[in-house]
């Protein structure tokens, strides 16, 4: 085996063999990437390549993708290892290099509409061309580019005339006029509180009931208070919290940092140690999951990482037909809806939601996995599996008649006709061990296997 192609000295995970190009697996595994002109091959990143005809992402080659005219210009710089994309132009196109946050993969994708010749990078995973606004090689819709500001590279937020974003998403309901990041009493803190004149939020998150006057950030590890209580994160500490930290010697820096803020920070939280935690608002009851009706019209209810309420998103849906299909699905006469957004490509004649199952934690996952005459979904369409071969296998596996997929994302090397599901997240394939799509070898396999039959038994 010849040694592995680089790129600018770095290796690739390509291989060049005496027969050919291969893309280097896991363990003793490797894939052989099937070309015409082995010799016009070259590594262009540690996970692309290309030859004459096309660009490849690991072993598959990119449609649209220009390999003549396909150069690379740069990345967006990030704090965060996985959210720093690498940006390319081609003839036609602006392509991204990113980690897809959703199926922890790396990716190649078209930035839809930007325009080659106009296109810059800005800092924390964002860029632009003269009149569109990209996060991490998602367009943002209605951005405006000429007001468009980065105002933490690190912590990704920005900003323009009409709305404040967070990692690419608005902060629905912050009102940019006034938004502010939240004052930091502690040790340099990233920017993760920030208010308005009304609210104040937790990345994406408002704070209901908060106080964005009073409201302070006292560390590095997301505490923050104002004159309604403590917080981490979105939650809202009890009673009893606000106690332990008013005596807890690990908190004594907080204290001093906050008693130079306000010299009598205890009659913020000085209540009763038998008082119940703060009641969450009014909301309207749901009618089945995630999904609620205010006012006549159909809701997805978004929530924080408690679980509390954060806000009711209304669905483009007509009220009269609309109908709750699973936790995550629902439907109208001509539409079908995930999660509260319009679910492309479903076909509501043929859509319908498929068995459910359990995760490796035991947790139901009924209604995530559903299909239609030409596609398979869970949350989004399932891409290049063959609906027609489709078939779900146990707690985390489908498969097709060309591949296997863990929570509908490929798993590489893993052969179709072979692949056997053992018991809950762990299959084999052959003498290959699998954990929720990932490979491991042997050893891994029965240390991890123990330990998930330990905290799962019959």
């Amino acid at each position: 085996m010849q040694p592995i192609l680089t790129v600018d000295g770095e290796p690739s995970h390509y291989f060049r063999t005496a027969e050919g190009i291969v893309l280097r697996g896991t363990g003793d595994k490797l894939w052989p990437l099937t070309l015409r002109d082995l010799d016009a091959f070259e590594a262009i990143d540690k996970n692309l390549g290309r030859d004459k005809e096309a660009i490849y992402m690991y072993d598959e080659p990119v449609a649209d993708a220009d390999p003549a005219s396909f150069r690379w210009i740069g990345y967006s710089e990030n704090d965060d290892p996985w959210l720093r994309p690498r940006y390319a132009v081609d003839r036609n196109s602006v392509w991204a290099r990113r980690f897809n946050l959703r199926s922890k993969t790396l990716e190649l994708v078209k930035v839809a509409r930007f325009d080659p010749k106009t296109t810059r990078l800005l800092d924390g995973a964002y860029a632009c061309d003269a009149k569109r606004v990209a996060f991490n090689g998602t367009l943002l819709q209605g951005a405006d580019v000429l007001t468009f500001e980065i105002v933490s590279g690190s912590r990704y937020i920005a900003r323009d005339a009409n709305h404040i974003y967070y990692m690419g998403q608005p902060i629905k309901g912050a009102d940019p006029a006034t938004w502010r990041p939240a004052p930091v009493l502690g040790p340099e803190t990233p920017v993760s509180y920030s208010c308005d004149k009304r609210a104040v939020y937790f990345e994406t998150t408002e704070l209901f009931d908060s106080d964005p006057a009073t409201f302070v950030v006292l560390n590095d590890n997301y505490v923050a208070a104002d004159s309604t209580g403590l917080y981490w994160r979105t939650s809202r500490s009890s009673a009893k919290d606000r106690e332990r930290f008013l005596t807890d010697p690990r908190r004594e820096a907080d204290r001093t940092a906050l008693r130079q803020h306000d010299p009598d920070p205890e009659r913020w939280w000085n209540k009763p140690h038998a008082e119940e935690p703060d009641p969450r608002p009014e909301v309207a009851p749901e009618i089945a999951w995630g999904h609620v009706i205010i006012d006549g019209q159909p809701c997805w209810r978004e929530r924080g990482n408690d679980m509390t309420r954060t806000s009711d998103v209304p669905i483009k849906a007509d009220p009269a037909s609309f109908v709750v299909l699973s936790k995550i699905y629902a439907r109208d006469n001509s539409t079908i809806f995930c999660c509260g957004r319009k679910l492309n490509k479903a076909d509501p004649e043929t859509f319908h939601v498929l068995e459910g199952y359990r995760d490796s934690t035991g947790a139901d996952k009924a209604g995530v996995w559903a299909r239609d005459k030409a596609h398979i979904y869970r949350f989004n369409e399932v891409k290049k599996m063959d609906a027609a071969t489709f078939e779900q296998l146990g707690i985390c596996y489908a498969r097709d008649k060309d591949r296997v997929y863990a929570y509908g994302t490929v798993v590489r090397g893993a052969d179709p006709a072979k692949f056997e599901v053992i018991e809950g997240p762990f299959g084999r394939c052959g003498t290959k061990y699998y954990n929720e799509g990932y490979s491991i070898d042997a050893k891994e396999f029965e240390e991890d296997f123990a330990e998930w039959k330990m905290r799962n038994p019959a």
